[in-house]
């Protein structure tokens, strides 16, 4: 049972200062720019980037937390938002700065699902020297947050 009014879309998290992160009574994702809403979807994934300048587990642990609040089934905010992908986005995006920090959320997530994205920071241009040894230290095991 969802405590969700219908018609409503629930805050969940602010994304910035003009966005926030919002579900429905359906269950679905969105995220709330003034009177625009976006659904979370691949093509929208890049707006959820500011969730990087935040610590994974505080991520989630608010995420769970709303759930909990809003009579959600465990892990739904989870499997909608897919955090998994934000490092991918970031890499996307080709930039430094969000490629950076989705970075540090790999090692609080573990690298395993993300050695080919590590091997593409080592080897990219266009990434900082910085950023290029963080993810060969992840990728070798040697990289300590």
């Amino acid at each position: 049972m969802s405590f969700i009014p219908p018609g409503e879309c629930v805050n969940l998290l602010a994304l910035d200062s003009h966005s926030v992160l919002c579900v429905t009574r359906g269950g679905s994702v969105f995220i709330k720019a003034g009177s625009v809403f976006r659904e979370v979807t691949d093509d929208t994934r890049i707006f959820l980037l500011p969730l990087l300048e935040r610590r994974y587990e505080s991520v989630v642990q608010e995420l769970k937390l709303k759930e909990a609040e809003l009579g959600l089934p465990l892990a739904h905010l989870m499997a909608q938002i897919n955090l998994s992908e934000l490092p991918f986005s970031a890499f996307a995006m080709r930039s430094d700065y969000w490629l950076g920090l989705a970075l540090g959320w790999i090692s609080q997530m573990g690298t395993s699902a993300y050695r080919e994205l590590l091997s593409g920071v080592v080897e990219a241009k266009w990434v900082s020297q910085r950023n290029r040894q963080k993810a060969f230290k992840l990728l070798s095991g040697k990289y300590s947050a």
